[in-house]
């Protein structure tokens, strides 16, 4: 259920929630003021229901306004390692315990400190490759408090690099990308006798994915650097093809239709004929009793309408990924009569929208999630891997731009080496993206961030280079960390424009 936090009642939402008599209900409030509410309301209604919140409940203030009602309330919040002592160090200087992610920005000052040693005082990107230095180095250990500090700021002074240690714990980070930390420490509270107690820690152990949402919105760390040693140079392009599917349907995934239409419509409105646009959808929006205006589908609340003489080729009930990949490589068939049927000469635009995990991208069904169900199939990072081999070899196309918009959605990038071909990502194969243009009247999002802003940078700023357009899209997203594969096989990611395939 999704509760609108500006809203000062929220005596209906609770009550619709214990409807269903749950044993707990766990609550994702961010705002001070709505737990409160919320958590009065519901110990008001149902006494016995256990109540477990995200961070946003850690506060001393809910004990003082709750009074006994406090008792009980339970939840997660980013902890400092254990065995650190910082907690101990926290509550001897300043008297309370210390606040949601007060260990992770400790540690992030002091490694902007370490990093600024490394590279002399400077910024930009001398900075972010000091960053990279300092967390890889597995020199002798170093702690967070006062000595290690030291320790640690003369060794990078005279040229040696700490293995250095956190007060959220090691401060290791993912190899390839550096943007999530390797592990991370969550407490597992509960208030009692008026006090909150941590009853035990939980650690994300080896797992890449940072589980916290506020870790993902910083995604301006470092950006890649988009080089290419290709000596690949095709000959001046003829014409434009692009595939647009929307993988799943049902009312539950709106925004991937909507992003999918939006594509669409910027492509024909560029000029490209629909001989040479291949559209799948689910087409289950426009008719679907759920919507308040029949016969329309947006991207953002009040905005045009994306189903306007719209034609699709195919249904996405009646494809597998293996067909998806057929219309791609321009094997047509009976089953598959409309495809891609580009040349050498012709650049190739693909965009992919719906769900994915970390093996692949789900193709069809309607439900909401990441496991693959009854009625889906899965599209790998080697098929689509040997589908541009394939297509280079067939000669199938001059360039390829793939964007894909789905959960884990870089894992598709992962094995493409073919020449000229460039996939960009929302998110990489480690976490979730998210949804924009949220509409409250709907209660739902009409748009994905990566898919929205690249909607928006293909109709009005086309003209940039693929690699200024990535790094737009980098900071323009948020929640996750758009990612670029096979750069260094496309051959002129500095001059190529995004218009070469969208226009």
């Amino acid at each position: 259920m999704r509760y609108d936090e500006t809203d000062p009642l929220c005596e209906p939402f609770v009550a619709q929630a214990l409807a269903a008599q749950p044993e707990v209900l766990f609550l994702g409030a961010s705002k001070p003021d709505a737990v409160v509410c919320i958590a009065r309301q519901a110990r008001t209604l149902s006494p016995t229901t256990r109540l477990f919140f995200s961070d946003s409940a850690y506060f001393p203030a809910l004990i003082t306004k709750l009074g006994t009602l406090a008792e009980g309330l339970e939840g997660t919040v980013p902890s400092p390692d254990p065995g650190s002592g910082f907690e101990t160090a926290y509550r001897v200087h300043f008297g309370h315990p210390p606040p949601p992610y007060a260990a992770n920005l400790y540690d992030a000052l002091t490694l902007l400190a370490y990093s600024l040693e490394r590279s002399n005082g400077e910024g930009g990107e001398r900075l972010a490759d000091a960053l990279v230095d300092v967390v890889d180095a597995r020199g002798p250990a170093t702690g967070w408090d006062r000595q290690g500090i030291g320790e640690a700021l003369t060794g990078i002074k005279n040229g040696h690099l700490p293995d250095v240690q956190g007060a959220s714990g090691p401060l290791d980070f993912d190899p390839d990308l550096h943007t999530e930390p390797v592990a991370s420490v969550y407490g597992h509270w509960r208030i009692e006798y008026g006090d909150f107690v941590t009853l035990a820690f939980i650690s994300t152990g080896a797992s890449k994915r940072a589980t916290s949402l506020s870790r993902s919105f910083a995604s301006h760390k470092r950006s890649q650097k988009l080089d290419s040693n290709s000596s690949y140079n095709p000959g001046p392009k003829a014409k434009t093809w692009a595939l647009i599917a929307a993988l799943s349907g049902g009312w539950q995934n709106y925004r991937h239709q909507a992003d999918a239409l939006a594509h669409y419509q910027a492509l024909r409105a560029n000029g490209i004929p629909d001989d040479h646009l291949v559209l799948v959808l689910a087409d289950d929006l426009a008719t679907n009793s759920q919507s308040a205006e029949p016969g329309m589908v947006r991207n953002v609340a009040g905005g045009p309408n994306l189903y306007a003489e719209v034609e699709i080729d195919y249904s996405l009930e009646e494809l597998t990924a293996d067909d998806l990949l057929a219309i791609l490589a321009g094997k047509s068939s009976p089953e598959l009569p409309v495809v891609i049927d580009s040349s050498a000469d012709d650049n190739v635009y693909v965009f992919l929208v719906g769900h994915g995990n970390s093996s692949g991208v789900l193709v069809g069904g309607s439900r909401a999630g990441m496991e693959q169900g009854a009625g889906e199939t899965l599209l790998l990072p080697e098929q689509l891997a040997a589908t541009a081999a394939s297509m280079f070899a067939h000669k199938r196309y001059r360039r390829l731009l793939i964007a894909v918009e789905a959960c884990h959605g870089g894992i598709l990038g992962t094995q493409l080496e073919s020449p000229g071909v460039l996939l960009l990502a929302g998110a990489n194969p480690t976490e979730s993206s998210l949804g924009s243009n949220y509409d409250p009247d709907f209660d739902l999002w009409r748009a994905d961030q990566f898919a929205y802003q690249l909607y928006l940078a293909n109709t009005t700023t086309p003209t940039l280079a693929l690699d200024e357009l990535y790094q737009q899209l980098y900071l323009q997203v948020g929640g996750s960390h758009v990612t670029a594969y096979n750069a260094n096989n496309f051959s002129g990611i500095s001059t190529v424009t995004l218009q070469e395939f969208v226009q």
